[in-house]
């Protein structure tokens, strides 16, 4: 039957993967994500970014945090009494302490005359017990106990800390990279007494290296990018293993545990990685007993690369579903990436952009990506990608405990030039800030169908879109849905129809109390066909968009044999027509949505 419609589409989608070829990819698996999740085969908008409201000493405060360089952050954790939880915000070289009360943030500066440098590109921030150590690679390393008033190393005329970079905490010291890339290591905590906790900040164990002094990086790993420590689990053991050091080219790792006058005896400094490096300190997060962080090649863990290394097998790339976006960064500004473990999913900032605006640089992303680990039982096995999570452009982003909860959040340097402070949700809710609700916008590209049933209509043959259906559920309030279409043989999007209202109390046909079912006719019957057959093709993708919190629960498309018999002096709007390429498609490109605009 020529006239005889046969149907295609998705029903659950688990992922999306960027990196393979469309034609090639599992119907359940879309081809771009932005702004949606896929937990459990739920195919959802992601969770709220929603401002927390900050309130300041007085305005001049406030115009300073808004105004000026976000270097970079810490979750503070009380370990002793009289202190809070709070996050800790190096803007402008000032530090700043938010003590949250429920979505309000009290900002209180902690260093006022203690100021460290405002032109610093990144700060660095290491606690132990209740102290914190933070650095900028300039000023002298400052010390603060969640209470009193923060005071600078008495370094180099006191055997202090020296100044450095990156910091690690691990079996009661602290480990510094100093100006010299080298790795050197703390008087041991407790050593003054069993009540004090601040021994740490001295280094009077440093002056001979086969003591134990400074431990120099190995040939050919460059430069230090980042410190933590692996876990060691197993049936007899458990607890914290050995302090990995991450290089521009590879690791080393340094078994710190045993006593530090045996170290000189002991073979404690190995290489850990070669040829695969850190390019972010803000990238290492610790899940379970592994270490991810971004590499110049995309996302890796440290167990899944050195089982690469190990046994002589080639390294899977654990990022190949994000390549669209990882591929594109600036390789130089890679080094301000931020990334969290929060909600089973690991968060990382990404493309990101560094602009002058009233003679301050800002360092920032235009995204979020999100890996959805919930399912994973190892990172071989790897996680589900959510894609691409747009509306804030994170500068540093943290989580931990507070007060109970695990919360996770994120700075961002706004499109008005603002720096604002968000909460990450991890349940359903709008997108919150200056005080407006706003509904999150979000799309999808499907696989590339080729209607391979019945046999007679295979990827080879010609077919004609016929109609297209959406259905969605779970709609919060009310939103809008709407599908455009790209044959395979087409560098153009092309409207698939107008954008439609779905959700409660909206005169849609079927629709419920958070239910639609969405029809499109033909796009023969909207706006007729270009003089090039343009619904016609071999095979199709499909691009569907909208505003709202809903779940799509499946989509199908019809096609049809071609009538040659129809008028195709018709044509379709080429307003809504963009060149696909450069990550250009018609309407919302992929980092086009702000909560902020």
């Amino acid at each position: 039957m020529q006239n005889a419609v046969s149907y295609e589409g998705h029903l659950a989608i688990t992922g999306q993967d960027t990196g393979t070829k469309a034609s090639l990819l599992e119907r359940q698996v879309l081809a771009l994500a932005v702004n949606r999740t896929f937990r459990y085969g739920r195919n959802k908008t992601r969770p709220p970014f929603r401002e927390i409201s900050l309130s300041f000493t007085n305005e001049e405060e406030e115009g300073y945090f808004r105004s000026q360089n976000v270097q970079g952050g810490h979750l503070y954790k009380k370990v002793r009494s009289q202190r809070n939880d709070g996050l800790l915000v190096a803007v402008g070289g000032i530090l700043h302490f938010i003590r949250l009360e429920g979505t309000t943030g009290i900002v209180t500066r902690i260093n006022d005359g203690l100021a460290m440098s405002a032109d610093a590109e990144k700060f660095y921030f290491c606690q132990l017990e209740e102290w914190v150590y933070v650095q900028d690679g300039i000023s002298k390393p400052l010390f603060w106990n969640g209470l009193a008033t923060p005071t600078f190393s008495g370094w180099p005329d006191e055997k202090q800390m020296p100044t450095g970079t990156i910091m690690a905490a691990a079996h009661g010291r602290v480990f510094v990279a100093n100006q010299f890339n080298q790795i050197v290591a703390s008087d041991i905590i407790y050593g003054n007494g069993f009540t004090r906790t601040d021994n740490p900040q001295n280094f009077t164990e440093t002056e001979y290296w086969q003591e134990g002094g400074t431990f120099g990086v190995v040939t050919g790993l460059g430069r230090i990018t980042g410190m933590s420590v692996s876990s060691v689990i197993n049936r007899s053991v458990n607890g914290d293993g050995e302090l990995q050091v991450f290089c521009e080219n590879g690791a080393m790792r340094l078994n710190v545990a045993i006593p530090r006058m045996t170290w000189k005896d002991s073979n404690i400094q190995t290489v850990s990685l070669r040829g695969v490096g850190c390019v972010s300190d803000r990238s290492l997060v610790l899940i379970n007993n592994d270490i991810w962080f971004k590499s110049h090649d995309g996302w890796q863990t440290l167990i899944n690369t050195s089982y690469g290394f190990d046994n002589r097998v080639s390294i899977k790339m654990l990022s190949k579903e994000a390549n669209r976006w990882l591929e594109a960064e600036t390789a130089s500004l890679r080094k301000f990436a931020s990334h969290i473990y929060f909600d089973r999913r690991l968060l990382g900032s990404t493309s990101p952009v560094s602009i002058v605006f009233d003679n301050v640089r800002h360092n920032y992303s235009e995204g979020i990506l999100s890996l959805d680990l919930a399912e994973a039982t190892t990172a071989l096995q790897g996680g589900q990608w959510d894609g691409l999570w747009t509306g804030i452009r994170p500068t540093v982003m943290l989580e931990g405990i507070m007060d109970g909860a695990k919360r996770g959040f994120a700075m961002s340097y706004d499109k008005d030039g603002v720096n604002r402070l968000y909460e990450i949700g991890s349940a359903d809710g709008f997108d919150e800030a200056d005080g407006a609700v706003r509904k999150q916008q979000w799309f999808y590209i499907t696989k590339s169908f080729s209607w391979v049933e019945p046999q007679t209509s295979g990827p080879y043959l010609t077919k004609r879109l016929a109609d297209a259906q959406i259905f969605a559920d779970g709609i919060m309030g009310s939103g809008s849905v709407g599908y455009q279409f790209k044959p395979s043989r087409e560098p153009y999007w092309f409207a698939g129809g107008e954008p439609q209202d779905v959700g409660v109390n909206v005169g849609v046909e079927f629709a419920g109390y958070g239910y639609s079912e969405v029809f499109f006719p033909s796009p023969d019957d909207q706006c007729g066909r270009l003089d090039n057959n343009t619904a016609s093709g071999r095979q199709f993708q499909f691009r569907i968009f909208g505003e709202g919190i809903m779940e799509i629960d499946s989509a199908r498309f019809g096609f049809r044999q071609p009538n040659e018999d129809a008028d195709v002096t018709t044509t379709c709007d080429r307003n809504l027509v963009v060149e696909s390429g450069d990550n250009m498609i018609v309407g919302l490109g992929d980092f086009d949505y702000t909560i902020i605009t």
